[in-house]
């Protein structure tokens, strides 16, 4: 029954196999198979490329795209049927440069304010000017929330660039980091918000990371955001549990 509980639904159990397996731990594979219930190491690299696409060996490496299920609870309804595509990078320093308001940590209020701070932006004409001081990974515009101090935070509608900030626009340092880089899928802003929600609430706490001190970023790309197709990445700073 174990065996068959982590091959085919990969609950509680797999969140753990996730954190041994891609950069937690130098632990053989063979012994992760053994302890989580599998006849042998073959069973176990299937069970996980079914459900990861790539081998236990190949997800250690930096960068590889894995999926997460928040553990599934037997009550009325099941939950964590949805999975989370993301992947772990590590990134230099880099600069920001663009607008910037400042918010209260008010999370229903902000779901609200934020949005239409981007409406202002758009309808003042200043996009293309943002657009053209581009000029260095990430690139995309970049929603930044930066400065949080658990009561206010500064959110910039920004781009990252190695140019002279303009005058008319401010700039921050975004700090080398690691980053959990999740793919969002969906119509803004609602598939956005729900996104986030489910990082917080899901994923991080059964991660094995904790919150770094460094800005969240959403990064936008071209495309039609009220489509269902459109794509965009939200980046979470994080650190080793512990560290």
């Amino acid at each position: 029954m174990q065996k068959y509980y982590c091959q085919n639904i990969f609950a509680e159990e797999e969140c753990h196999v996730q954190r041994l397996i891609y950069q937690n731990s130098s632990e053989k594979i063979s012994d992760i198979a053994l302890k989580y219930g599998y006849e042998s190491p073959t069973a176990f690299n299937r069970a996980f490329q079914t459900i990861h696409g790539v081998a236990p060996s190949v997800a250690r490496s930096e960068g590889t795209k894995l999926k997460a299920y928040p553990p599934i609870s037997f009550t009325l309804s099941i939950k964590g049927e949805s999975e989370l595509n993301y992947r772990i990078e590590n990134k230099a320093t880099f600069k920001v440069v663009g607008f910037s308001e400042h918010y209260q940590v008010e999370i229903q209020e902000n779901f609200k304010a934020i949005p239409m701070f981007w409406g202002k932006i758009a309808q003042e004409g200043l996009m293309l000017q943002l657009v053209s001081q581009m000029s260095c990974q990430p690139f995309g515009v970049l929603g930044v929330s930066t400065c949080i101090d658990g009561k206010t935070f500064d959110y910039y509608i920004a781009v990252a660039s190695e140019n002279e900030t303009p005058i008319g626009m401010v700039d921050t340092i975004v700090p080398a980091s690691k980053w959990a880089i999740f793919e969002c899928i969906g119509a803004l802003p609602h598939a956005l918000q729900d996104l986030q929600r489910r990082i917080i609430t899901e994923w991080l706490p059964s991660s094995g990371y904790e919150y770094a001190d460094a800005p969240d970023i959403e990064v936008y790309t071209e495309g039609n955001q009220q489509a269902e197709d459109y794509r965009c990445e939200v980046w979470l700073p994080i650190k080793k549990g512990g560290d």
